[in-house]
């Protein structure tokens, strides 16, 4: 069932304004060649940095946390770098809702294609494994390309930015289902659709558990393994990064990975599990991860 959404003049009172404004200059700099981007997303980073003092503060303890062994300039050069990721995701956010598939396809590349194609051909449910790396929005987009995909979605705050949100994935990707309904969510999965599906934020309540994340205690999301037992559903993880090439060109990778056929039922194995694989996946590219998210926020006073 498709959720019914509101018109866009509905939002064209002042309140709106510097929503629309936002919009606005997203389109405009959709329409950029990517190489401009990507030359902008270093002062777009810088300004970032220098506004979202909390948020910094979040990544720099994160850094910390997770690898110790750096000394202070090799986690001020990796915080740098993660907020020009971040300035990037931006801009990426416009390709994601705006650009044409003739363009993405010019700017990506895959990899174990076949992993994909060959989960897709057992006719079951398939939920595509990642993590929150700063491709966040960007990621779906490009998966579509090779295969129909719905995503979960929570409502923001912002109105119209929201309304913008739910459109611009809608218009290239299956449907959007929030993430509260998960009777949506299974009911799509038995009818052999393809869910995207991040597990990798601090959740709570009774489908969480305390699991290792670089060494250190995380609350990690156990709906995955729930999910895979009541659908019957492939988990096929997959991932989305930036990667520069020797020329200095940039370009976007898209991994899909073999499935895990044997995935564990016991929620705490799996969510040790997948965090060894995000793990992993964070070394290759450690400035494109989410640094910004309180991963540890159940650490009492860490954050404050």
């Amino acid at each position: 069932m498709t959720e019914k959404r509101k018109p866009l003049f509905m939002f064209l009172s002042p309140t709106h304004w510097g929503e629309w404004l936002l919009v606005g200059l997203m389109r405009f700099f959709c329409v950029f060649p990517f190489r401009w981007q990507i030359a902008l997303s270093q002062p777009v980073g810088w300004m970032l940095k220098h506004t979202m003092r909390r948020r910094r503060r979040i990544a720099e303890k994160n850094i910390a946390l997770c690898f110790p062994e750096q000394d202070a300039r090799q986690r001020k050069s990796l915080l740098d770098r993660h907020f020009r990721s971040l300035g990037m995701s931006i801009f990426e956010i416009g390709l994601a809702w705006w650009a044409s598939d003739r363009r993405l396809a010019k700017i990506s590349k895959r990899d174990g294609l076949e992993n994909l194609q060959n989960t897709l051909n057992e006719g079951k449910g398939v939920i595509l494994f990642s993590a929150h790396f700063t491709t966040v929005e960007l990621a779906p987009r490009l998966i579509s390309l090779d295969s129909p995909v719905g995503g979960l979605y929570r409502h923001l705050s912002l109105p119209l930015f929201d309304e913008m949100m739910y459109r611009g994935r809608s218009r290239f990707s299956g449907q959007q289902i929030d993430k509260m309904n998960i009777r949506q969510l299974i009911r799509n999965l038995r009818q052999g659709h393809t869910v995207y599906f991040l597990p990798d934020q601090a959740h709570a309540g009774s489908n969480s558990t305390d699991s290792a994340f670089f060494g250190v205690k995380a609350p990690t999301n156990t709906t995955l393994s729930r999910l895979l037992t009541a659908t019957g559903a492939v988990c096929l993880p997959c991932l989305v990064l930036r990667e520069r090439n020797d020329a200095g060109e940039y370009h976007y990778r898209v991994q899909y990975f073999a499935p895990l056929t044997e995935f564990p039922e016991d929620p705490q194995e799996a969510a040790n599990l997948l965090n060894k694989i995000i793990e992993n996946w964070v070394r290759q590219a450690p400035e494109q991860y989410f640094w910004i998210h309180r991963r540890f926020k159940s650490h009492p006073g860490l954050y404050e």
